[in-house]
């Protein structure tokens, strides 16, 4: 799904992004960021772990959520313009949607993948209107079943001509044994913000 996001999140050369969190699908975004030809990438998350993972591959510019308002550095890294395309990976409460709309320019594009399951509350759509703005829904699942097969063959063969670099990613992941899956769910349900694995691999 990651992979099949980066192919369809609207980046053209030249384009200044902004991914809105550096976890597992953040940085498969990242590296499509930069492969489209992004001039500059900026890392937004509240793991500085990720943070650097996502430095390594190649963002410009790491920004730490805790510790500065990352719409306000976004604007001032962009000189007040914005970004050209905001991404959301962040899901969840809706604080990603947020971030990204805060920090896209005037005709920007809004791409989303993570799945925001909870309603934002105060939640305005006039720069929707009046900026223009286009928006991205970037999970390749939510079609038919033949499209759906059909954009996982096209991630898939992405993948393998090895656009992504995954060991990276795989190197800072952890895993565990099936039989520890519910002490898992209940230990990463209460560290969702802090946890510094970019993938939790179940293994029989």
């Amino acid at each position: 799904c990651a992979a099949w996001a980066a192919l369809h999140m609207g980046v053209k050369l030249g384009d200044v992004v902004a991914v809105n969190r550096a976890g597992f699908a953040g940085n498969i975004l990242l590296q499509g960021a930069i492969k489209s030809g992004a001039s500059k990438v900026i890392s937004i998350d509240v793991v500085e772990s990720k943070l650097a993972i996502a430095k390594e591959l190649g963002a410009d510019y790491v920004i730490n959520a805790k510790e500065v308002d990352p719409v306000a550095a976004v604007l001032d890294l962009t000189r007040g313009e914005g970004v050209d395309v905001a991404v959301e990976a962040v899901g969840g409460t809706g604080i990603g949607i947020v971030q990204s709309l805060g920090m896209v320019r005037h005709n920007g594009i809004l791409s989303l993948y993570g799945d925001n399951s909870a309603p934002v509350k105060e939640f305005c759509f006039h720069r929707f209107h009046e900026d223009g703005l286009h928006v991205r829904n970037l999970n390749g699942m939510h079609y038919t079943h033949l499209q759906a097969i059909e954009n996982m063959r096209e991630a898939y063969r992405a993948v393998q001509r090895g656009v992504f670099d995954l060991d990276i990613i795989l190197r800072n992941s952890v895993s565990y044994r099936l039989d520890q899956i519910a002490d898992v769910f209940q230990k990463e349900a209460a560290d969702l913000d802090t946890q510094g694995s970019m993938k939790t691999l179940i293994m029989p």
